[in-house]
């Protein structure tokens, strides 16, 4: 896992094989634990950036949309919510399809 993501592992570890939902509350709170992690990378390089978010297989359109779209929301809290979400999404896979 990055090493920008170790911020989410308290709340990844959360999930269980008997309890696979997180609470709206702990997701939440992980967004806004990522958040400023990535709104200090979007001041860097951006090519390395977008690298860093396709390794993760965080959706090209839903990237496309918080970069360049007509929202109010801050470009790094919606990325943070797509991460998170990948993340958690990801931790569940493994977890329901563990041997």
């Amino acid at each position: 896992m990055s090493e920008h993501l170790v911020v989410l592992e308290s709340y990844l570890d959360k999930i269980q094989t008997t309890e696979i939902e997180l609470d709206e509350n702990t997701i939440r709170e992980a967004i806004c634990k990522l958040e400023p992690y990535i709104a200090q990378m979007l001041k860097g390089d951006m090519n390395a950036f977008l690298n860093f978010l396709y390794r993760l297989d965080i959706a090209e359109e839903k990237v496309k949309f918080a970069i360049f779209g007509n929202h109010n929301e801050k470009t790094s809290l919606i990325i943070s919510e797509l991460i998170v979400k990948r993340e958690i999404q990801r931790r569940i896979f493994r977890l329901k399809y563990k041997p």
